[in-house]
C-alpha cells in the first residue's frame, strides 16, 4: 500500500501527526510520502503560508484568537468559507500530481488539504480513499464543509461536537491523535535522565512552549524562575538548620523554533545552573519521561504526547481558540490542571500538582482517555478502506 500524507507547517502539531502516521505505516510494511501540497505550486508559497501563520501566533496570540472567533462565527453562514475558495487554486496542480504519482489512500492531518480534495471530488476527479485526521479536541472551523471518506477524531467524548457540525456519523472514527511510538515506550525516569545527562536526585519541572514558542511564555518563565530560586533558597536554609537532604528544583525550558524567544530567555536566566534552556529538540519524549511535572501549551499534539508519556502536567499559555478547547477537555477528564490566568494561578497549580495522590489520579485518567496506539489504528483503518475499494 502506498499512502500520501498531506500536511502543512502551520504549527508543528500537523507535521508531527504526519510523521507519526508515516512511522506506523512503514512499521506495517507500507510506503508513505509526506507532502506540503503548496510546494507543488511553489516552495515560496508554502513558506509564506507557514510563516504568516506562525508569526501571527507568536507576535499576537490575542489577534489570532479574534481570527479564530471570526471563523467560528462565519461557519454559521449558509455559504462556503474564503479558505475553501482560496484552496480552489490548488485543484489543477494536485490533480496533475496524483495522476503522475499513484497512491492507494490520502491522509490529511490538516484542514487545507481536506478543502482541496473536497473540491477535487466536486469536480468529478477520481480519488483514492481520503481520511481527515483531527489534531485538536474540537471540530475546528470549516471542517464541516469538507467531504472526506472518513474523519478520525481524538476521542469519542468529542464525537458530538463533530456530529453537531454536520459530519456524517458513519464517517466518524474515534481513533485518537497519532504520536510517535517513542512517547509510549516504557523508559524509567532514571534511564531517561541518564541518557539526557540529568541529575538523578533533582525535581525537574519541564516547560514546553510548543514548536513555535508562542503564547505568554516569557511571563511564565519569569514567574517560574523566581519560584524555582525561592524553592532552592528555602532548601538551603532547611539543609543548614535541619541537616535535611531534600531535592533541588531545576527548570528545563524547551523554546521550540523561536530563536528570538531563546535569546530573550537566555538574557533572563543567564548561566544559572538551575535552568536548562534548549531550542527545538528531537528528544521531547525523553525530556517528558525524565521530568517530574510538565507545564505545556494546550496544543492538541503536545498535550497528547504528554498524556501518552504519562506525566502529570499543567496547561498554561493557551492561545484563544482550539487551545482553550483542548485545555477544557483535558481538565474536564482529570488529565491535567488548566491555568487560564498565569498570575497567581500558576504557582498554586505547581504546588498542588506535587501531591502524590493527584499525580497518580491524573496518570490514571491519561491512560483511560488517550490512545497510545492511534497511529497503528489509523493504519488499520486505511488498510480496510483500501481493501474495500479493491473488492
Amino acid at each position: 500500500m502506498r499512502v500520501l500524507i498531506l500536511s502543512c507547517g502551520t504549527g508543528g502539531g500537523h507535521n508531527a501527526a504526519a510523521s507519526a502516521m508515516k512511522e506506523a505505516l512503514e512499521a506495517r510494511g507500507h510506503s508513505a510520502d509526506v507532502l506540503n501540497p503548496y510546494t507543488l505550486k511553489t516552495n515560496k508559497l508554502a513558506k509564506i503560508i507557514d510563516v504568516v501563520y506562525v508569526r501571527l501566533v507568536q507576535i499576537s496570540p490575542t489577534l489570532f484568537g479574534c481570527v479564530y472567533k471570526i471563523g467560528d462565527a462565519y461557519r454559521r453562514l449558509p455559504w462556503r468559507s474564503p479558505v475553501y475558495f482560496v484552496n480552489a487554486q490548488m485543484v489543477p496542480v494536485m490533480d496533475k500530481y496524483l495522476k503522475e504519482n499513484k497512491y492507494d489512500a490520502i491522509l490529511m492531518p490538516h484542514l487545507f488539504p481536506a478543502e482541496m480534495v473536497t473540491q477535487m471530488k466536486a469536480k468529478g476527479i477520481n480519488l483514492p480513499p481520503t481520511i481527515f485526521v483531527a489534531t485538536d479536541y474540537v471540530c475546528t472551523p470549516f471542517t464541516e464543509e469538507t467531504n472526506c471518506d472518513a474523519y478520525v477524531i481524538p476521542s469519542r467524548h468529542v464525537r458530538y461536537d463533530f456530529l453537531r457540525r454536520g459530519i456524517p456519523e458513519e464517517k466518524i472514527k474515534s481513533l485518537g491523535i497519532p504520536v510517535r511510538k517513542e512517547f509510549a515506550k516504557k523508559v524509567s525516569k532514571g534511564e531517561a535522565r541518564k541518557e539526557l545527562g540529568l541529575e538523578e536526585d533533582t525535581f525537574y519541572l519541564l516547560v514546553s512552549a510548543g514548536s513555535m514558542g508562542a503564547g505568554g511564555i516569557v511571563k511564565t518563565i519569569k514567574l517560574l524562575y523566581r519560584w524555582c530560586k525561592k524553592q532552592n533558597k528555602k532548601l538551603e536554609k532547611k539543609r543548614k538548620n535541619e541537616n535535611e537532604n531534600q531535592r533541588q528544583t531545576k527548570l528545563i525550558i524547551i523554546c521550540g523554533n523561536n530563536k528570538v524567544l531563546y535569546e530573550t530567555l537566555q538574557k533572563i536566566v543567564g548561566d544559572d545552573d538551575c535552568v536548562i534552556l534548549t531550542g527545538f529538540t528531537k528528544q521531547m519524549a525523553l525530556y517528558l519521561k525524565a521530568s517530574d511535572v510538565c507545564i505545556t501549551k494546550p496544543g492538541g499534539l503536545s498535550s497528547t504526547e504528554a498524556a501518552v508519556a504519562n506525566i502529570p502536567f499543567i496547561h498554561a499559555m493557551a492561545i484563544p481558540g482550539c487551545e482553550t478547547r483542548n485545555l477544557e477537555f483535558f481538565e474536564s477528564c482529570g488529565m491535567s490542571i488548566g491555568v487560564k490566568k498565569t498570575k497567581g494561578q500558576l504557582i498554586r497549580a505547581v504546588n498542588r500538582i506535587q501531591g502524590k495522590e493527584l499525580c497518580e489520579t491524573m496518570k490514571l485518567a491519561q491512560r483511560k482517555f488517550v490512545r497510545p496506539d492511534s497511529g497503528m489504528a489509523i493504519c488499520r483503518l486505511t488498510e480496510k478502506m483500501v481493501r474495500n475499494v479493491n473488492l
